[in-house]
């Protein structure tokens, strides 16, 4: 079973083949985004997490910010006081971007 969820780096399968889905629905219009993930992710990897965030980032027009929380899981357990700030802190700065502009 695993070798159907992992490929040789380590990385799931699922996750990866909707990098490509994800791109491609972006790329009509690009938007910036914020991306955040448990360091004690066992969902979804970090090394998974990063391959998208890498491949977003190539999208011309768009600025992708990731975060991690350290010890956060999937769900963010314990954790969502931190996740919340990380989240007002981003909203705080695009919605000040976007007052620049008018």
């Amino acid at each position: 079973m695993r070798d159907l969820l992992y490929n040789r780096e380590g990385i799931d399968r699922p996750c990866r083949f909707s990098y490509t889905r994800l791109i491609r629905l972006n790329q009509p219009d690009p938007s910036s985004d914020l991306m955040v993930n448990g360091v004690e992710d066992n969902v979804v990897p970090n090394p998974s997490v990063e391959i998208l965030v890498g491949k977003l980032k190539t999208q011309k027009g768009i600025e992708i910010k990731h975060e991690f929380i350290t010890g956060a899981n999937h769900f963010f357990a314990g954790k969502v006081d931190e996740l919340m700030k990380v989240t007002d802190a981003y909203l705080d700065a695009r919605l000040a971007e976007l007052d620049k502009k008018t």
